[in-house]
């Protein structure tokens, strides 16, 4: 994860022009049709920032990145979290905080044997009927791919890690970015 991290560091500038002006309605559509006005959200894995900026305007939300840079992203007047999503559990003052999580992209840089740690964090903090999306890279491949560590998942291999969570809703979409990738998307409840 380390490599990851110093990854995305070193290159926060790029990543981020190429991810701030991609059309998310799709991505978008799926999780906010479970969400009230005012719900708290945790922005997991902000990254350029451009999900956290569309949520701010019906939406309360605490944007998390192990990555400093991509926290600069961030509005000023939006909490943000500098942790790594292994440390989440971590912190038991997070507990019951949020109603839902928005984890888009983000989890597929934990290492395959934390996992499962990260998902019962994530549903720690999550209040009673919490919602969470997630997006994996559709398949099985595990390991280091464009200098970054990957666990890509299918709608069958999620069930490994989810623990308590229940599953909502599941649909495989292209790649918002047009390239040749597919996308497990998920709807987990607390």
């Amino acid at each position: 994860m380390t490599n990851t991290i110093q990854y995305y560091e070193k290159h926060a500038k790029e990543y981020t022009e190429k991810t701030i002006n991609t059309n998310m309605t799709k991505t978008y559509n799926i999780f906010e049709k479970y969400l009230k006005p005012n719900d708290h959200i945790l922005d997991l894995g902000c990254g350029s920032g451009r999900d956290t900026k569309h949520f701010i305007t019906n939406y309360h939300v605490t944007a998390l990145d192990p990555v400093k840079a991509f926290l600069n992203n961030v509005p000023e007047n939006i909490n943000k979290l500098n942790l790594n999503a292994t440390d989440i559990i971590k912190h038991e003052e997070l507990y019951n905080s949020f109603d839902a999580i928005f984890a888009c992209a983000s989890l597929l840089h934990i290492p395959q044997e934390d996992l499962k740690e990260v998902f019962l964090g994530c549903y720690k903090i999550l209040k009673d009927e919490g919602i969470m999306y997630v997006s994996f890279k559709y398949g099985d491949y595990v390991g280091i791919r464009d200098d970054r560590y990957y666990i890509d998942l299918t709608e069958e291999t999620i069930k490994d890690y989810i623990g308590h969570f229940h599953i909502v809703e599941t649909s495989i979409t292209g790649d918002n970015l047009q390239r040749d990738n597919r996308w497990l998307n998920c709807i987990l409840r607390k």
